[in-house]
């Protein structure tokens, strides 16, 4: 809980100081906005998961696709520089549970327990780059993202 206070409180205090800016040198007054979405990891096929015999595979599995709750605290920041702009991203999946603590290697069968909580906070820095602008797609925006902290 304190890792999610803390990237909030960072998120929002570097928001306050750019805002605070009259002129926009490099990066330009950012906008906050609260992102509540549905994600679904492994859209088309998970991960292929080979077990191993020694050097000989045993048996070939994917990981299940699945659909999450995640709330998103997004520092939008655009530049001065055309179609790029950068976004400050801070994830939480408020109801995620696993089988396995992710620190710790344990099972929530060896702590008695159904499941563990498995809602760590999620950094992302990303840079975008628009393909199209809205106003020549009435109103949407194309772009590629790019993520380079997560």
């Amino acid at each position: 809980m304190k890792r999610i206070a803390l990237a909030l409180f960072l998120v929002a205090a570097f928001g306050a100081a750019l805002a605070e800016a009259k002129d926009c040198t490099l990066l330009c007054a950012p906008a906050l906005k609260l992102e509540p979405t549905f994600t679904t990891p492994n859209l088309f096929g998970g991960a292929a998961i080979a077990e191993l015999d020694g050097d000989e595979i045993d048996s070939v599995s994917r990981e299940p696709r699945e659909t999450a709750f995640k709330i998103i605290l997004a520092l939008g920041i655009p530049t001065e520089i055309p179609r790029v702009g950068f976004t400050l991203e801070v994830g939480w999946k408020p109801f995620a549970r696993t089988v396995t603590n992710p620190f710790t290697g344990r099972t929530a069968e060896e702590l008695g327990e159904e499941s563990i909580r498995d809602n760590t906070v999620e950094l992302e820095l990303e840079l975008n780059l628009s393909l199209l602008a809205p106003e020549q797609t009435g109103g949407w925006s194309i772009c590629i993202s790019t993520s380079s902290i997560s």
